[in-house]
């Protein structure tokens, strides 16, 4: 967690609260690791089990699904928190991507088509190695609109940032729900994009680069960030 700069003992536990972020990067294994350190720190009380003392949370691919949890229920923070250990705790390869031979070998035989035969019909299909509809179905469970929104306009949340890669570009993007106050920049190969955040930013945030497949956000198609 990042706290913002000194501040003054006048300041208000929602002052602090607003200041302060949690910043969790990507990687499957870090993803369940760091359920585990937020059930520990409920468990001891550096987290409030009620309105969440963190008001910005921001995260990539593995990271990016734990803050969307997190932001939905920034009102309710330890119940978030043991959803998500309960996410993490039972997860299986097959919630993730499809598993199962048919699947796995539809997929293959794109490859070796588009790659055999791709350049005489001008038709290529194969994106990625696996399917991962399992995952976004499991996101969309776990994930609910307006929650981040409505979470945001109760003071309980000061914004939720999902980063991922514009594959067009190169470019990093920072997608942003958020209090309408937030300063907005751009900087070499970032910039932040308001908006309001759907299953899909999530997806995309996750999409690695060959194994997973690209997620279209309006007329661009984004990948792990």
């Amino acid at each position: 967690m990042v706290d913002d700069g000194d501040v003054s003992n006048s300041q208000t536990t929602s002052d602090l609260s607003a200041r302060t972020a949690l910043v969790l990067s990507g990687g499957g294994a870090r993803g369940a690791y760091q359920a585990g350190v937020l059930q520990g720190l409920v468990e001891i009380g550096c987290l409030a089990a009620g309105r969440s003392d963190i008001g910005l949370l921001v995260g990539s691919s593995a990271g990016a699904i734990n803050v969307g949890l997190l932001g939905a229920m920034a009102d309710r923070c330890a119940e978030g928190v043991e959803r998500l250990v309960a996410l993490w705790s039972g997860l299986t390869a097959d919630q993730v991507f499809h598993t199962d031979v048919f699947s796995l070998g539809s997929i293959g035989l794109r490859w070796v088509r588009d790659l055999t035969f791709g350049g005489l019909v001008g038709r290529v299909t194969g994106k990625a190695l696996l399917d991962t509809t399992p995952l976004r179905t499991l996101i969309g469970r776990q994930f609910h609109g307006g929650r981040i929104a409505a979470n945001v306009a109760s003071g309980a949340l000061r914004a939720v940032a999902v980063a991922a890669t514009d594959l067009y570009s190169g470019s990093g993007v920072l997608f942003v729900e958020g209090a309408p106050d937030l300063p907005q920049w751009t900087r070499a190969h970032w910039s932040i994009e308001r908006t309001e955040l759907a299953v899909g930013h999530f997806m995309a945030s996750s999409a690695i680069p060959i194994f997973f497949p690209s997620v279209r956000i309006g007329n661009r198609h984004f990948g792990d960030g």
